[in-house]
C-alpha cells in the first residue's frame, strides 16, 4: 500500500493546497477544506499532464530510495 503522506511530501500537494487556501478570501465560519474543484480554469490535456508528471515523480523517487537502500 502507498505511504499517502510520502506521496503529499514528494509531490508537493501540501505547499499547493496552502496557496491555494491562503489566495481565498475570508469566509467566515465556512469550512474551506470541503471537496470543490480548483481545475474548471484547465483543459483536460493540462490536468492529464499534470496528473501524469506528478505519479511519474513520485515513482521515480520511491525507485531512487529502493535503488539507494539496497
Amino acid at each position: 500500500m502507498a505511504d499517502w503522506a510520502k506521496v503529499n511530501e514528494i509531490s508537493g500537494v501540501d505547499e499547493i493546497k496552502q496557496g491555494v487556501l491562503a489566495g481565498l478570501p475570508n469566509l467566515g465560519n465556512v469550512s474551506t477544506t470541503g471537496r470543490r474543484s480548483t481545475y474548471s480554469s484547465f483543459d483536460e490535456n493540462e490536468i492529464s499532464s499534470e496528473a501524469r508528471f506528478r505519479l511519474l515523480r513520485t515513482l521515480k523517487s520511491y525507485i531512487w530510495e529502493s535503488y539507494e537502500n539496497g
